[in-house]
């Protein structure tokens, strides 16, 4: 039987990670999924581990509501990175059920972010749909983090082990890309029916530049200006980000050392603050890229590991901004790829150089990625899910 308050839909989002302020990737796909379902009528929570100074974070104007949980995860701080990733320490969580089974009582649609918290589906009250979002193939992604083969192989189970049941047990699964959802029936076997299309999103198009942006970039850098050209890397403190950093460090930037400005913007310009390269430039402002939408600036994507779809792509576009990336930084975008100048590591510098500029034809395609969009296509998929009281699609 569906509980509900003052007849509306409650709908929980269970995330593995502390979710605001919304700096990286899987953050900003929760944030804004929860944001814009909770526009459409549905009383909307997220449940996230507790943060020193989160709730500060937390916009009471987005709409949804964020609940904490005070569990001690302990093991995932003091051994991230050394050498087990994140993402198999957090699915080790003794108690953790316990605490919030409760709590669980209260919601009609449960949408697990990432696998990783799969055994809380028991405590889901008989009867009510599991979504599964899968912000990647955690078995790929989870083992791509892991150096050495040993830990990659150990890991690799545990993950399959945790992923593999909840694509079993969940309604529906939310794959951001069509190659996503090829993987998920070839490891778990899952039914095409079963999975929705729900790509990584933008917020908005940027219509116009300010006129002022340019002049603010500079008075950020004001070393920029004797530059004619600037490219700009965004992306979040993880293992692969840091790896594109390097090569952006070590071996684009030397290359054209008077011909172009390397800026790193996001969280993962934490682990290159101290960088002193002449043409290299370290953003810590954490903020959006509303400021370098300007034409002389260019988005970089020399990725060469990881899963999923890379959200900065669609980022970057969506402020107008041209990129050139390697043919794996496409992965899940084939629709994108004529409006992009795709290029292999080694040939990355003539990328840059050949001095790509956005096409404005694209706009219209990246319409379909606007937040807004893809969460009101879940809405109405969870109400087909609940009108019927079943996960089959028949």
């Amino acid at each position: 039987m569906i509980r509900q308050r003052n007849s509306r839909i409650r709908i929980l989002l269970i995330a593995p990670y502390p979710v605001v302020p919304a700096t990286t990737g899987g953050k900003i796909r929760i944030v804004e999924l929860a944001r814009h379902l909770s526009r459409q009528e549905f009383d909307v929570s997220v449940l996230a581990p507790y943060k020193p100074g989160q709730r500060q974070h937390h916009d009471p104007s987005y709409g949804f509501e964020l609940r904490e949980v005070r569990y001690p995860f302990l093991v995932p701080w003091l051994l991230l990175d050394r050498p087990f990733p994140y993402g198999y320490l957090i699915t080790f969580h003794p108690g953790y059920a316990a605490t919030v089974k409760k709590f669980l009582q209260e919601f009609d649609v449960f949408q697990f972010e990432h696998a990783f918290f799969a055994d809380l589906v028991d405590q889901v009250p008989d009867g009510r749909p599991i979504i599964y979002d899968a912000h990647n193939v955690e078995y790929d992604y989870v083992r791509s983090e892991c150096g050495q083969n040993a830990i990659r192989n150990l890991v690799g189970r545990r993950v399959f082990h945790v992923e593999a049941e909840l694509t079993r047990r969940a309604w529906r699964v939310l794959v951001c890309s069509s190659l996503e959802e090829q993987r998920f029936a070839e490891l778990y076997d899952v039914p095409r029916q079963r999975m929705v299309l729900a790509p990584n999103g933008i917020k908005r198009l940027l219509n116009e530049v300010c006129p002022d942006t340019a002049a603010e970039l500079h008075r950020r850098f004001p070393s920029l200006r004797r530059f004619r050209r600037y490219a700009v890397y965004s992306g979040s403190d993880v293992k692969h980000n840091r790896q594109a950093v390097r090569l952006i460090v070590d071996r684009f930037a030397p290359q054209m050392r008077d011909e172009c400005a390397f800026i790193i913007h996001g969280t993962v310009s934490k682990a290159f603050a101290h960088e002193t390269a002449s043409n290299v430039f370290v953003d810590s402002s954490f903020g959006g890229l509303e400021l370098y939408a300007i034409p002389e600036v260019i988005g970089l994507n020399p990725i060469t590991q990881g899963a999923g779809t890379n959200l900065k792509v669609i980022q970057y576009l969506a402020h107008g901004i041209p990129v050139v990336s390697t043919e794996f930084g496409l992965r899940g975008y084939d629709e994108l790829k004529p409006y992009v100048t795709v290029s292999s590591v080694d040939g990355f510098v003539e990328g840059i150089r050949s001095k790509p500029v956005f096409d404005r034809a694209l706009r219209p395609l990246l319409e379909n990625y606007l937040w807004e969009k893809i969460a009101a296509n879940l809405g109405a998929t969870y109400l087909e899910l609940l009108r019927r009281g079943s996960r089959s699609s028949c």
